[in-house]
């Protein structure tokens, strides 16, 4: 597992998908609800797509230009915690079937205990 805490603004997960036309899946978790809140950003091919927070419910995220969708489907949640499903979008102008894409997570750099963890997995097309 991989995760990105947002203590100082300096942790990072990144990852990288095939070349394809998505949607593309992959196991994810958020936590420590109950501190302050904080943003994480969404890099695509290291262009910031979209900010979201820490969440205990399903969600959905959008970029302004509505090219980047984000979907997070949880599956188990505690008062402080989620994991479930996330899925990501990826339009025209942000994917070109051809090539990898690179995704990243980053915080706010906001001093608190925020996350968002990233699970090794195969990707489910």
């Amino acid at each position: 597992m991989h995760y990105c805490r947002a203590t100082d603004g300096n942790s990072r997960v990144r990852w990288q998908v095939p070349a394809g036309p998505g949607p593309w899946r992959l196991p994810a978790a958020t936590g420590f609800s109950s501190q302050p809140p904080g943003r994480f950003t969404l890099l695509v091919n290291n262009r910031p797509a979209l900010e979201f927070d820490v969440s205990l419910e399903d969600a959905r995220w959008t970029s302004a230009d509505s090219g980047i969708v984000v979907t997070y489907r949880v599956e188990e949640s505690s008062a402080e915690d989620s994991n479930g499903l996330l899925e990501i979008h990826a339009g025209p102008g942000w994917a070109t079937p051809d090539a990898p894409i690179t995704f990243e997570i980053r915080p706010s750099p906001f001093g608190r205990q925020g996350r968002v963890d990233v699970y090794d997995a195969q990707w489910i097309q």
